[in-house]
């Protein structure tokens, strides 16, 4: 919405026309919900030009949440001049009073919305403070605690020094930064606001503006759920199950009124929409079949800029974000903590690992700032969990553009050397055992994306990838090519190594595949395993039933050349099996 300020229309906004509307049979009506009648199945509604009630077979809540105003004395949105940042009208609101009051204005939050807002005075040429509860801004990506992790001085000052450096990169815009305030009192006159009154340090301010936004976090509008009774998360919201259903089986909610388990209620867009998808393919299965999709969670990693600052988060689970976890000190829990900071060039980076009894770490999460080159090497490896050892961890903390040379922390008891930097950032190495189609379609995928891989293929078959889907039509054109899927340019060209052997067994505790085939034998090492070995035909157990001259399985092209050569001057052929195979095969 923040784009709003730049075009001024309305038509970039919205998500739906009236024509789309009606074309999908969806009936509009502007008025509030004033009331619910669970045993009746009907929603009371009002509006300034109708009222009525409705009925329904299924309800969903999506009523999103409302801005908090903090509970400061004369801080209310009905004074001319203090505005919410949440619809278009206020949008409209903030820019015409811009245009026609003082140049001074004040944003009341340090968060993302909060800074958003206080860029988009900035470009209304206003005057601009931005005035935050906590000690740093954005406290939920900087995290306040920063604990005597192993990387010391850093670790000690953490994120205090990583806010301190943002402040001053956001005063070289221009922005006047209040941190660690306390709001007294909001003071205004009948043309609107004039001043905030502030302690600070133990000291009173009193801050002059002509316009002032709030912007402090939402709070979940379940006064609609509230009032019929429905089962509420631990801090509001809808409490809600891996369908969206809250307690009435016949109502759900979804988005920033939706707290799933009763937990965290999210208060993102993308969550949201995760949610919304599953919630449209519950409700629209046949009720005899209610289908699979399901909810679980959102993953709230993400990566971003704003005013010109890159900053990244991210997080192996739920309860990474559910018990934030970020803001865990060193020691606590089985939790490490270890940060980095180049206060030159504003990079600051903490990763989180919660320590093994064996010895070794596994990464959970982490805040980076500026430095956010290897974010998606970093979140695979979060979700993926795997143990780190020696120099690992540390070498991460310091990110890619790092000296390991200059690197300096006690290793662990441990079997294994530690890795160097160019090794820890090498190539994930996935094996695949088997290559038919759907291990090709896995190849397919892996290479774009944008962590990079080394892709070894154990076939066991004595050719790669071809259309099983389409065999059958290679009775006509007898052309292997026509049937493969990948040439052997298009393997080299995507670092793709086929090995033309039988894996023999997977040794679990090394991370390593056996293999032996007609000309060769070894081992190999993995990162992440793929079994893509399909299946084999099932042969009846009937007495002298057994692949031999004259009988064949319908698998492969070789079983294809074997019909053919054994075709030549015979005139009666069996088929068993009726199935759509089997027909194919008559």
């Amino acid at each position: 919405m923040t784009s709003y300020f730049q075009h001024r229309s309305v038509a970039e906004l919205t998500l739906a026309s009236p024509e789309w509307l009606q074309e999908k049979n969806v009936q509009l009506i502007f008025a509030r919900a004033r009331c619910i009648k669970r045993e009746q199945r009907r929603v009371v509604y009002e509006g300034p030009n109708t009222t009525g009630e409705i009925e329904y077979d299924e309800l969903v809540l999506a009523t999103g949440s409302s801005p908090f105003v903090p509970p400061v004395p004369g801080l209310k949105p009905s004074l001319p001049g203090v505005f919410l940042y949440r619809t278009i009208e206020d949008m409209d609101g903030i820019i015409a009073r811009a245009a026609c009051a003082g140049k001074r204005a004040a944003v009341i939050g340090g968060g993302l919305l909060g800074l958003e807002a206080a860029k988009a005075l900035m470009d209304l040429r206003m005057e601009v403070s931005v005035l935050e509860a906590a000690p740093i801004l954005m406290s939920a990506q900087l995290d306040f605690v920063g604990g005597p992790g192993r990387s010391g001085t850093c670790a000690r000052q953490g994120c205090r020094v990583a806010g301190s450096l943002l402040e001053k990169r956001l005063a070289k815009l221009g922005l006047q930064v209040f941190t660690g305030v306390e709001l007294q009192e909001v003071l205004g006159n009948d043309a609107g606001v004039r001043y905030v009154k502030l302690l600070r340090n133990g000291e009173e301010t009193f801050l002059e503006m002509d316009l002032l936004v709030v912007s402090c976090g939402i709070r979940p509008r379940d006064e609609l759920a509230r009032e019929v009774g429905l089962e509420l998360g631990e801090r509001g919201g809808v409490k809600v199950d891996s369908c969206l259903r809250s307690s009435d089986p016949h109502i759900y909610a979804v988005g920033e009124v939706a707290a799933y388990e009763g937990g965290l209620v999210y208060g993102l867009w993308k969550p949201g929409a995760e949610q919304a998808e599953v919630l449209a393919a519950v409700l629209g299965s046949p009720v005899s079949s209610p289908g699979s999709a399901r909810y679980h969670g959102s993953d709230l990693s993400t990566k971003l800029k704003l005013l010109g600052v890159n900053v990244a988060c991210f997080g192996a689970n739920a309860e990474f974000w559910k018990n934030r976890i970020f803001d865990f000190q060193d020691g606590q829990a089985n939790i490490c903590v270890t940060t980095a900071l180049d206060a030159a060039s504003f990079r600051y980076r903490k990763l989180i690992f919660r320590r093994l009894p064996c010895g070794s770490r596994r990464l959970i999460g982490g805040i980076l700032v500026e430095s956010v080159e290897d974010y998606p090497f970093l979140c695979d490896l979060a979700r993926c969990g795997r143990e780190l050892w020696g120099l690992e961890p540390v070498v991460m903390t310091h990110g890619p553009s790092a000296n390991p040379g200059m690197i300096e922390e006690q290793v662990y008891p441990t079997l294994r050397a530690p890795k160097s930097l160019a090794e820890l950032y090498a190539p994930k190495r996935v094996v695949i055992v088997g290559y038919g189609p759907i291990g090709h379609a896995v190849i397919q995928n892996l290479v774009e994306q944008e962590r990079a891989v080394a892709i070894t293929v154990i076939c066991e078959e004595p050719r790669a990838a071809y259309n099983r889907v389409a065999m059958t039509s290679y009775f006509q054109h007898r052309s292997v090519a026509e049937l493969t899927l990948a040439s052997p340019e298009w393997l080299q060209e995507k670092n793709v190594q086929l090995i033309f052997a039988k894996a023999s067994c997977i040794q679990r505790d090394q991370r390593r595949v056996v293999y032996k085939g007609p000309t060769t034998a070894g081992e190999i090492e993995y990162d992440e395993l793929v079994l893509a070995t399909g299946s084999s035909p099932f042969v009846p157990p009937v007495p002298g039933l057994q692949p031999s001259a004259g009988v064949f399985l319908y698998r492969t092209i070789e079983d294809m050349d074997a019909i053919i050569a054994r075709a030549k001057g015979r005139r009666k052929a069996a088929v068993i099996g009726g199935g759509l195979l089997g027909l194919e095969a008559a």
